[in-house]
């Protein structure tokens, strides 16, 4: 899946489940604060809902690539 194919929660547990990490050991991985990680995981209708920046994106898609070189 592309970045456009896919919602930021999406995006984020597929991650997450890639990396086989706790969402706050995940958060911490990607230099962000468990609760913030929390906002960028809620629905986008949400009140607390956060857009993730660009550079958290590009950070867990790093992690994630390197994972699978390592596996490879």
């Amino acid at each position: 899946m592309t970045q456009t194919e896919t919602t930021q929660q999406e995006f984020l547990a597929q991650a997450k489940a890639e990396l086989g990490l706790q969402w706050d050991d995940f958060a911490l991985m990607v230099g962000v604060h468990p609760r913030t990680l929390k906002a960028y995981r809620l629905p986008e209708t949400s009140s607390g809902f956060r857009s993730m920046p660009y550079l958290v994106r590009q950070e867990i898609e790093r992690r994630v690539e390197h994972l699978r070189q390592q596996g490879a």
